[in-house]
């Protein structure tokens, strides 16, 4: 792994002697936009490929060094891996030392940097870090509000924007005080009427695109998770146009997440078995953990397969308990005591894993859920 960090680090520097000679550009290249789709897709592997073969034949381009931080941060987010985010603050450090090198006129300077912040926020968010994740939010808030103001008319800006402002709306009263000490200010409805206007972008105009995916994700868990006034038949067509879901993961993740939500059980089980058994895509586990829970709630014992599959592969902690306590549960009712001692016993707190949920600190309860938005931001 270390070994591959230097490869790495190796080619921001050979990019960075590249363009001292050559004028540095954002340019979405057909191997960037296969690149990114492929990221987003979870098939890290050959996004990194792509970036490395625009490297080679676009050394002016400065997009594959945006790109590769989203590779870094997905696999961070996503595997809850310590070491992961600790790589992901050194190389988004010296990504953005890189970018900040070049003062373009492209819009993407500001974007690009903004939301390399925005990642290692929520990558810290992730393993609770949150006073430093707050300044990181900082500088990626002000960064976007510049770009905003030189370039109104860059959709892109709305994403992190959009974000940020309904993150901040979600902050009880009280407690506004935080968010005016570091110069934040926004609402839920003006973040999501945000993230609806850029979702409309990507429709009519191609070049956003490769947008569209992750706008859907994130409308869908802001609204289900903060919309007053959630509206379940417009969520649901949003899913409409999507083709391919199960080679999608991240908008299979939200969609089942929709179901559950609409106390549509029998879809989730219908949606996720459907599943590829197998994939060189970088698993999703939770979504193993979804199908068990999904299982279970219709006492189909089946379900305990699943949980044993999220508990070995999944090298995070959360829902590490939760699963063990469900399996206690079905161990109970097929009658088996010593089965259901040995996993409860497991959820105790000096178990690997975090805590059963109890109530939870209003300020803590509202940092939760931007903690859980993915992907991307």
């Amino acid at each position: 792994m270390k070994k591959q960090f230097r490869i790495t680090f190796l080619s921001i520097l050979l990019i960075c002697g590249a363009v001292s000679t050559v004028s540095a550009d954002y340019f979405w290249s057909e191997n960037c936009q296969r690149a990114y789709a492929e990221a987003i897709r979870l098939d890290f592997e050959s996004a990194t490929k792509l970036c490395n073969q625009e490297k080679k034949e676009r050394p002016e381009n400065l997009l594959p060094i945006y790109i590769e931080s989203q590779i870094d941060f997905l696999k961070s987010f996503i595997d809850e891996d310590k070491k992961q985010l600790e790589g992901i603050k050194a190389r988004n450090s010296e990504r953005i030392d890189l970018l900040q090198k070049h003062k373009g006129n492209s819009p993407y300077q500001r974007l690009c940097i903004a939301e390399m912040y925005l990642q290692l926020a929520i990558a810290r968010m992730r393993f609770e870090e949150f006073i430093v994740a707050a300044y990181d939010v900082r500088k990626a808030y002000k960064l976007l509000e510049e770009n905003q103001k030189e370039y109104p008319d860059f959709k892109q800006n709305l994403r992190g924007l959009g974000l940020i402002h309904a993150a901040v709306g979600t902050i009880p009263k009280n407690y506004q005080w935080i968010a005016n000490m570091l110069g934040l200010s926004g609402s839920i409805k003006q973040g999501l009427g945000e993230l609806k206007l850029l979702l409309n972008a990507c429709y009519r105009n191609s070049e956003l695109h490769y947008l569209k995916d992750e706008t859907i994700v994130m409308l869908t868990f802001l609204e289900l998770n903060l919309g007053k006034e959630k509206d379940n038949d417009v969520i649901r067509k949003r899913f409409y146009p999507v083709k391919d879901i199960h080679q999608r993961p991240i908008l299979l993740f939200a969609k089942s997440i929709f179901h559950f939500a609409a106390a549509e059980n029998d879809s989730v089980i219908d949606l996720l078995s459907r599943r590829p058994a197998e994939t060189k895509v970088q698993p999703l586990h939770y979504l193993n953990f979804m199908e068990a829970n999904a299982r279970l709630f219709t006492m189909d014992f089946t379900a305990e397969k699943y949980y044993l599959k999220y508990l070995q592969n999944y090298r995070g902690t959360t829902y590490v308990k939760s699963a063990r306590q469900k399996l206690a549960w079905i161990r109970l009712l097929k009658g088996d005591m010593a089965g259901y001692k040995n996993y409860i016993s497991k959820c105790t707190i000096a178990a690997k894993g975090k805590t059963l949920p109890t109530k939870t600190k209003p300020l803590s309860k509202n940092l939760k859920v931007v903690k859980y938005l993915i992907p991307s931001y």
